[in-house]
């Protein structure tokens, strides 16, 4: 598995955004250019997840000192149940 950070222009942007869509609630939901300008910022990191070069999903981790906090963690529907949560 690979990691790329996620910045406004985004090989994989269309995806980060449908999948931020499908795998939250309306309640739960944080849009993805929210996450990047948090990011750019510094409030937190944005990564994408990859197998192989194709997009997997997404995660945001909030680190603090020596804590990391997983904020979100989308896996695109046909690569959910497949260990990589």
């Amino acid at each position: 598995m690979q990691i790329e950070k996620i910045t406004r222009n985004y090989r994989y942007q269309d995806a980060v955004n449908e999948l931020a869509l499908e795998a939250f609630p309306p309640e739960e939901y944080l849009a993805p250019s929210e996450m990047i300008a948090m990011s750019e910022k510094g409030e937190l990191d944005f990564w994408a997840l990859l197998d192989e070069g194709e997009f997997i999903g997404f995660m945001t981790i909030l680190v603090h000192k020596s804590m990391a906090y997983l904020f979100f963690l989308a896996i695109v529907p046909e690569h959910r149940k497949e260990g990589y949560g």
